[in-house]
């Protein structure tokens, strides 16, 4: 039996950060766009402080922040695009799905 896809999102302040970066480094967004797409980002989602892991999990620091902000959130499931992310399947049960995936699920 699947587990539907929970109906809300968790972030924290390094995920948040590490997106307006790569608007601003990677896609070139003006800073003042990219600040405001971190706000509208921000208004929607629960933001919480992330666990600081016991030990790196992953190669990126940056995403053992996603998976400490999963273990504070309680999360049911972990959506990104990340392939060192993605790699891990699952992370303490948590399963780790592509965006594809999740919309799946919330179709479903």
């Amino acid at each position: 039996m699947s587990r539907s896809l929970p109906r809300k999102l968790i972030t924290s302040e390094p995920i948040l950060s590490e997106f307006e970066q790569a608007l601003l480094l990677k896609a070139r967004v003006p800073h003042a766009d990219a600040a405001a797409a971190r706000r509208q980002v921000q208004g929607n989602p629960e933001v919480c402080q992330p666990v600081v892991l016991s030990a790196p999990v992953c190669r990126d620091a940056d995403d053992d922040a996603i998976l400490g902000t999963a273990i504070a959130a309680k999360a049911d499931l972990i959506v990104s695009g990340d392939k060192d992310l993605l790699v891990l399947r699952q992370y303490l049960g948590t399963p780790v799905i592509t965006p594809a995936e999740a919309l799946a699920r919330l179709q479903r």
